[in-house]
């Protein structure tokens, strides 16, 4: 089904679905998500709250840091989703653009997007095999709960891809549940249970411990910073 005329499209999706078949999970269980979202004028509100989180006020705090201000940075935002924290940013005067491998959540991302008059550049590709084109061409990369679900070699391949977007001096911010956080281990438990009843299983996700994000982060980066988007221990 053709669903924009707006949305780039690179490559194949073979890597993604290898690794949901591979674990035996359903490989359009995101577009079954993505399908079930509606975006309207309601979604405003819970927007404009974001500006006042504590994630977004430490990656504002840590971006005006590097660069002083938002205005005409380039951010890529990668497994997009809808790119709610992207659209915060575009709303500060960035240049996004959101990658996903599913059309319908870039659908989605671009009725978001519109509610507030802004337009990201919309790619439908697989993140580990981005066209070299995309290396090299962005002040900001960013994930919000992407990298936990793969499996090595691909987990290293989807760390790295982070930084081989950047420009010199640009920053990667790259979000992961904490394998350490007691209340998200429970949580995954009867999401997964709960899941397992409807039919609709989960897919492959293995949080993160400090240790393991500190180690992939090193294989590209010379400098980073780890920090917790609450006063809770997390990633």
């Amino acid at each position: 089904m053709k669903i924009s005329d707006d949305i780039d499209q690179f490559g194949s999706h073979g890597t993604l679905q290898l690794l949901f078949n591979r674990d035996l999970i359903r490989s359009d269980y995101w577009n079954d998500r993505w399908r079930e979202i509606r975006i309207d004028a309601s979604v405003k509100d819970s927007i404009i709250r974001e500006f006042s989180s504590l994630l977004w006020k430490k990656i504002e705090h840590r971006i005006l840091k590097l660069f002083s201000s938002f205005s005409g940075l380039k951010v890529i935002e990668l497994g997009s989703g809808i790119g709610t924290m992207s659209l915060l940013m575009a709303l500060k005067g960035c240049d996004v653009t959101l990658v996903d491998y599913s059309r319908y959540a870039l659908k989605r991302a671009k009725d978001l997007f519109g509610q507030f008059g802004v337009s990201p550049r919309l790619v439908e590709a697989d993140i580990l095999a981005l066209p070299k084109a995309f290396y090299g061409e962005f002040d900001v990369s960013l994930s919000l709960g992407l990298v936990e679900h793969f499996k090595d070699p691909d987990r290293q391949r989807a760390m790295d891809i982070h930084t081989d977007v950047l420009r010199s001096g640009g920053v990667a911010i790259i979000s992961v549940p904490n394998a350490l956080f007691m209340p998200y281990r429970v949580c995954m438990i009867l999401w997964r249970l709960r899941s397992r009843q409807r039919g609709k299983p989960l897919p492959f996700e293995k949080p993160f411990t400090r240790g393991e994000l500190i180690r992939r982060i090193r294989q590209k980066a010379r400098y980073y910073e780890v920090f917790g988007p609450s006063p809770y221990p997390r990633c």
